[in-house]
């Protein structure tokens, strides 16, 4: 494999750290890491290049940036040079199209890994896999100062999709997980928040320092009100127990076609690793192209949402490049 970064359109690096973690699992080696951008955007990343031994590739100094250029000569030198099976582009610029399509002739699969506001319209038909990441608005990291009773206010931290609830701390709990909460209000839906935003409120509200180790910090205050996941690289908070989906695979049946089930079934097992658990993105590989098995034609914009409401599978870090997929048992 290859990876491709543009560092000027993909410079989160809780997000970018993800995606690299996802695509060590994609291949036994890769040859090429680059990542192409400004000096300040490779700055912003720059823990996380060294972290996974990742070259940066700075733009040369002319009055415009040469970051798409750079890239594209690189990956076209790379695969002519050497026996390169996939290409990862991680970048939402549609720049890169005529590079993704000129990969795919020549054999490669291409996969792109790009911030969901930052991708262009209908990735799907250049690139064999689409990954969306998702990234926090910065104007909602922070809550804003309480008017009117501060209900309405308070409302401002929980995402789009979340109930409309009062806030109204549990009288029952500890003040340590109070504090959280009134920090960031949000968690009461009981829905799962971004790590970070929920932190910035926390050392804003003066809850946490600066230099807080967080996962530790919840570990050692306030264990079982808060979980944090996935386990290995936390991204993700919730207020109380994990989201699960139901506990066996009986209702599969009745929501998709037997074939399509055991086609799914078949995939999931072929990926699985000795843990049982398999990379969502693994899976997607056994199944095929998208020409082969397209995942809109069942009702579901992605694999995660199909393999969701099948019912008969668990997932792990659902919402992030790392999500994984087991097989459930059949109740007896």
């Amino acid at each position: 494999m290859a990876v491709f970064i543009d560092a000027d359109n993909l410079s989160d690096p809780t997000a970018l750290d993800h995606v690299l973690i996802d695509l060590r699992k994609r291949a036994d080696r890769v040859l090429y890491k680059r990542a192409y951008g400004r000096a300040e955007s490779l700055k912003a990343i720059e823990s996380v290049l060294w972290r996974h031994g990742v070259r940066p590739v700075a733009n040369m100094i002319v009055n415009k940036v040469t970051t798409d250029s750079a890239l594209v000569i690189d990956a076209v030198e790379a695969v002519c040079s050497n026996k390169i099976d996939a290409v990862a582009i991680c970048s939402g610029d549609a720049d890169f199209v005529p590079l993704a399509t000129w990969l795919r002739e020549k054999g490669c699969q291409v996969w792109c890994f790009s911030l969901a506001d930052r991708i262009f319209a209908n990735p799907d038909s250049f690139y064999d896999d689409v990954v969306l990441l998702e990234l926090v608005d910065p104007s909602a990291d922070q809550p804003g100062p309480a008017k009117d009773g501060g209900a309405a206010e308070a409302m401002q931290c929980m995402t789009p999709s979340s109930p409309a609830i009062g806030f109204v701390l549990p009288s029952g709990a500890p003040d340590t997980v109070q504090r959280v909460l009134q920090a960031f209000p949000g968690l009461l839906t009981g829905q799962p928040q971004h790590l970070n935003q929920v932190v910035t409120a926390m050392r804003s509200q003066g809850v946490i320092g600066k230099t807080t180790k967080v996962v530790s910090w919840f570990q050692a205050y306030c264990p079982h009100a808060f979980q944090l996941f996935p386990q290995r690289a936390p991204n993700r908070i919730v207020y109380g127990p994990l989201p699960s989906v139901e506990p066996t695979a009986q209702l599969a049946a009745t929501r998709l076609d037997g074939s399509v089930m055991d086609r799914l079934l078949q995939a999931v097992r072929l990926a699985q690793g000795q843990d049982g658990w398999s990379s969502v993105s693994a899976v997607r590989m056994q199944l095929g192209s998208k020409t082969e098995f397209d995942t809109r034609a069942h009702g579901c914009k992605t694999l995660t949402q199909l393999l969701a409401i099948s019912c008969a599978f668990e997932l792990r870090a659902a919402g992030t490049p790392q999500v994984a997929v087991r097989c459930l048992r059949l109740a007896t």
